[in-house]
């Protein structure tokens, strides 16, 4: 092999790197900004899975004063509670609601209960995966809620 034929081999081995790395991150730049994929923790069975699977949950009741903690042993509680079957995913709703309580699975999974509507958080979440989704709920979640808070004294 001559020189010039080793130049160009070498030239065309770096061309093919620089294209490699270009694709690799044009890829990277477009996923983050248009296709975040669905996150399996956020949907309707992820959700049921992770009470199914938590032992102790942490419910935190909120108003403009203070937050009060109850601690759950039996998440099927909060699973009966929450009509999570019922629910209906959602864009961000354009007004923000009263927050009348958050569960939190772990510290950095939670779901917060508004009046119409609830948030799902995962802070778990791969970059590539939506760590957020809203879910529309039916009425009886709120008067269910509701009254389990009134009959635990909160």
């Amino acid at each position: 092999m001559t020189d010039v034929e080793f130049k160009n081999l070498l030239k065309a081995f770096g061309l093919t790197i620089i294209l490699s790395l270009t694709v690799v991150f044009g890829v990277t730049i477009l996923l983050s900004a248009c296709g975040l994929t669905e996150n399996d923790n956020l949907t309707k069975e992820g959700l049921t899975g992770s009470l199914d699977f938590h032992d102790t949950v942490q419910l935190s009741l909120s108003d403009t004063f203070h937050m009060d903690e109850v601690w759950f042993e039996e998440s099927d509680i909060l699973d009966e509670i929450l009509n999570i079957d019922e629910w209906t995913k959602t864009k961000k709703p354009e007004q923000d609601s009263t927050l009348l309580m958050s569960v939190r699975f772990s510290e950095l999974y939670e779901i917060y209960l508004y009046e119409d509507y609830v948030c799902v958080f995962d802070g778990y979440a791969d970059y590539f995966e939506d760590n957020t989704v809203y879910y529309l709920i039916p009425d009886e979640t709120v008067n269910k809620v509701e009254n389990y808070l009134d009959k635990i004294g909160k």
